[in-house]
């Protein structure tokens, strides 16, 4: 299972499927960041996270293109939702 989510409601990302889930989500977060005017660390370039965002989507965009780069990312994170296990005991 690429998404376990224990009985205390830990969420673990494994696999090949999960950890590149939970990467592109990152990867949106930080281009959200960048549009908010705050960088994710002092190394990291818009640069960078558009080379990542090419990478998950196989399209090229420009440092002017970031509003359809985070797009582009909520679209791939939407097509590839890995399986989920929870093991949660949800009673009502």
């Amino acid at each position: 299972m690429p998404i376990e989510v224990s009985a205390h409601g830990t969420i673990s990302y494994t696999g090949e499927d999960g950890t590149r889930y939970f990467q592109a989500k990152v990867v949106r977060s930080a281009l959200k960041l960048w549009v908010a005017g705050i960088k994710v660390n002092r190394h990291t370039r818009i640069k960078d996270l558009l080379l990542l965002v090419q990478q998950f989507t196989g399209a090229k965009f420009s440092r002017n293109a970031v509003g359809m780069a985070i797009i582009a990312m909520d679209d791939w994170i939407a097509k590839n939702v890995p399986e989920i296990k929870d093991e949660r005991n949800v009673q009502g």
